[in-house]
């Protein structure tokens, strides 16, 4: 248990320390940081304010106040967030409370995987609590519930359990629902399956009100540190065309070959030529006069890598 700062101060009789100016408290691999912080080693029992910031390997925790226990750096945060790491959870609540090394009870919280949008723009998605009980690489239990789009409350629930991953899992993604078009109502249910470290599946079950079931399949994998690619497949038995067997399937990859030879590929295939206007999932290609699919290889060479073949 190590302690600095700018000023530190003792009071014997109390066997109190306080400390401000850019305090950091570290013990056994957990950092609190603040710009003041005032503990007793005797009752076991802190305060921080201004600027508290606790980091535990790629997890983080900010706030404006803390109080929290001397032996593990932990307890109760008021106007704090949440980050769990790259890819993870990130939280924003009036309140948390830490209940175990990995678990939290949120009040008035917001949820979000989401890193996209620029500081101020609305996130893609989020979910709103009164109170969540949350364990890390588990998952949370929410009360009072609501579920927006773009800032858009889009479904409530009394009661709500969603995944707190900090690892790929197997299990069902968020269902997709639309209508209108050519297709009428439509509705998916997509399927992950973290099949390998390097590979992920996507299984999509749609039904199309006025073509039929349509089921679609995606497979994005890597290779090495530098090659990678995806696959995507799709077939319909349309209920309402001349071609009844109704197909799409692609391929893209960008592999690193011995001798620093370099093979691209991107190739896209599909049934029949109204395929691109009927459904959505090539419809970036609506417009083009032909559906081009290309594979070539290529090399540079010299120090500066201006002549290739």
């Amino acid at each position: 248990f190590s302690v600095r700062a700018e000023r530190l101060e003792y009071d014997r009789g109390q066997d109190l320390y306080v400390a401000a100016g850019g305090v950091e408290i570290e013990q056994a691999g957990e950092r609190l940081q603040a710009d003041w912080v005032a503990f007793s080693p005797r009752s076991g029992q802190g305060v921080a304010s201004g600027h508290v910031r606790i980091e535990r390997g790629e997890q983080w925790v900010e706030a404006d106040g803390m109080e929290f226990e001397v032996e593990g750096l932990r307890g109760a945060l008021s106007e704090a967030s949440i980050d769990t790491g790259a890819g993870g959870l990130r939280i924003q609540a009036r309140e948390i409370e830490q209940t175990g090394e990995r678990s939290w009870r949120v009040l008035d919280g917001r949820f979000t995987t989401c890193r996209c949008p620029e500081p101020g723009a609305r996130v893609p998605w989020q979910i709103d609590a009164a109170e969540t009980e949350v364990e890390l690489g588990g998952y949370g239990w929410a009360r009072n519930a609501r579920f927006d789009v773009l800032g858009v409350p889009v479904l409530w629930l009394p009661r709500m359990l969603y995944p707190v991953k900090t690892e790929r899992e197997t299990g069902l993604l968020m269902p997709e629902v639309a209508s209108g078009g050519l297709n009428g109502a439509q509705v998916g249910a997509p399927v992950f399956w973290a099949a390998r470290p390097d590979l992920n599946v996507v299984w999509t079950p749609r039904y199309l009100e006025e073509r039929g079931a349509k089921n679609d399949l995606e497979l994005e994998y890597v290779h090495g540190e530098r090659s990678g690619g995806s696959l995507y497949g799709s077939y319909v038995r349309d209920e309402n065309a001349d071609t009844r067997n109704r197909w799409a399937a692609a391929m893209q990859q960008d592999l690193h070959l011995p001798r620093d030879w370099r093979l691209r590929s991107d190739l896209k295939f599909v049934s029949d030529n109204l395929y691109l206007h009927d459904f959505d999932d090539l419809g970036r290609y609506r417009r083009d006069v032909f559906l081009r699919s290309q594979i070539f290889g290529f090399r540079h060479f010299g120090s500066d890598g201006r002549t290739g073949v």
